[in-house]
C-alpha cells in the first residue's frame, strides 16, 4: 500500500501490540529524543579535585547553564 514503510513487518507489529496491551493507554508515554541538543553536555572539564563543574555552554542559547 502506498505510504507504508518498506521495513513494515505485520508480525512484529502484532507482537508489539500484544506486549503493550497489558498497559493502560494513559500509562504509556512515548519520548521523542530527536530534538535533544547534546551540546548542552560536556564530557570533560577542569575543576579543583572533588568540585563539580558548573558553567555555561556556548551554542544556540548561550544562557543555558549546565552542571
Amino acid at each position: 500500500m502506498p505510504g507504508w514503510s518498506k521495513e513494515r513487518d505485520e508480525e512484529k507489529r502484532e507482537e508489539y501490540e500484544r506486549a503493550m496491551s497489558v498497559y493502560k493507554k494513559e500509562d504509556i508515554a512515548y519520548v521523542d529524543e530527536s530534538g535533544i541538543d547534546r551540546r548542552l553536555y560536556r564530557r570533560n572539564a577542569k575543576s579543583a579535585k572533588g568540585k563539580k563543574v558548573i558553567g555555561f555552554v556556548a551554542g544556540k542559547n548561550p544562557r543555558e547553564r549546565v552542571g
